[in-house]
């Protein structure tokens, strides 16, 4: 990237930028834009899910992205980070460099202004990384619908309807819900007494593949 460039990168940035930009520079030992511009997503963890030490060793995760007390540092410095997005570097393709949810949402904030530095790759390329964590931090925060299996019911939430509980608005109506396999909407039952619901309509329940017996 020439100086010019950079010169325009500098009157651009915005103060949730620099931090991660001089991160970013100090870490990777080139310009912090130019560092920002080649990475690439590897995958999305929440902190609470797995185990620091282990994910070291299996990773690789630079040295200045875990804390004395072995807690997750983001690029930009910030400390004890529980949205972990994994990055890597072309020439590095072995090496994590962690980057907080926060700072990739930020970056996003801005993409209109950096589009015009870096074009509409860029851009493309950041909104990727939002829409893919979004995907990702459903799952730490939903659970699958018995029906269509979308991660669309709120874990923890209190649902006033017992269907609501495992089927999504979606796949309800009134007090009945779909079949699973067959789509068609029966009354919501559950299979016996505070037990899981019932996934299959009464048709679709009696005619289900059994496995075969062996011959005799």
């Amino acid at each position: 990237m020439d100086n010019e460039k950079l010169s325009e990168l500098n009157d651009a940035i915005k103060k949730p930028y620099q931090r991660l930009v001089n991160g970013l520079e100090k870490i990777c030992g080139i310009p912090g834009w130019t560092a920002l511009y080649k990475l690439e997503m590897s995958s999305y963890i929440e902190e609470q899910s797995l185990d620091t030490l282990d994910l070291m060793w299996d990773s690789k995760i630079h040295p200045y992205n875990v804390t004395d007390d072995n807690k997750f540092r983001c690029c930009c410095g910030k400390r004890h980070i529980k949205r972990l997005t994994f990055m890597t570097l072309p020439e590095k393709p072995n090496e994590m460099l962690i980057i907080g949810s926060d700072c990739i949402h930020t970056i996003a904030d801005f993409c209109d202004e950096l589009q015009e530095i870096f074009g509409t790759d860029f851009k493309n390329k950041v909104n990727e990384w939002v829409e893919y964590i979004e995907r990702e931090r459903k799952k730490y925060t939903h659970k699958k619908c018995i029906s269509c299996g979308e991660l669309k019911i709120r874990q923890g939430y209190n649902y006033k309807k017992q269907e609501r509980k495992y089927y999504c608005k979606d796949c309800v109506y009134l007090n009945n819900v779909k079949c699973q396999k067959c789509g068609d909407y029966r009354p919501f039952k559950l299979q016996y007494k505070n037990g899981p619901p019932m996934p299959l309509c009464g048709h679709c329940y009696s005619t289900r593949m059994l496995p075969s017996l062996p011959a005799v």
